[in-house]
């Protein structure tokens, strides 16, 4: 990400605190693999495509089709889902309600 190799160590330490925290399948004595990234943007937009990833993976493992991956939001999500969509084939369905009051039960229903 940068130039400075300290920043570069202190990235990963950070990098490696975090999947550990969150308890990420490390096998002792490695390291985790992550990225740095300026705002929460860039931030969801790498975590969308990691768990899309993941999504193939366990999908072709279990020998089912892996081809055509959804997402569901609230209809609170910002513009993050739509940037998603266009570097990622992932069809993104948002489900009924407002910004301000979130997922209405009743509108919920109809994604299904």
């Amino acid at each position: 990400m940068a130039e400075d190799s300290d920043h570069d160590l202190l990235q990963d330490r950070c990098v490696n605190m975090i999947a550990r925290l969150f308890n990420a399948p490390i096998e002792d004595g490695k390291q985790a693999i992550g990225a740095g990234t300026v705002g929460s943007s860039e931030a969801i937009m790498l975590a969308g495509l990691a768990f899309k990833r993941k999504w193939q993976n366990e999908r072709k493992a279990a020998g089912l089709p892996y081809d055509k991956p959804n997402l569901v939001t609230g209809a609170n999500v910002q513009v993050w889902p739509f940037s998603l969509d266009l570097i990622s084939s992932l069809r993104t369905f948002h489900a009924g309600g407002s910004p301000f009051t979130g997922l209405l039960p009743a509108s919920s229903f109809q994604l299904w």
